[in-house]
């Protein structure tokens, strides 16, 4: 990263690197609880399959 000096647009640049950091962590959570979600899922078919 370079010189970490404000300049005048900086708190725009901030708050877009906010925004799309916020974002970014929201979509990997979703991700993730669905990826979670179809391992239950999977688990639930595997049970069944293996009741027949």
């Amino acid at each position: 990263m370079e010189g970490s000096r404000l300049k005048p647009n900086s708190y725009r640049t901030m708050t877009l690197v906010y925004l799309g950091y916020q974002h970014f962590v929201r979509a990997r959570w979703n991700l993730f609880s669905w990826g979670s979600e179809s391992v239950e899922i999977g688990n639930e078919v595997t049970r069944k399959i293996c009741d027949y």
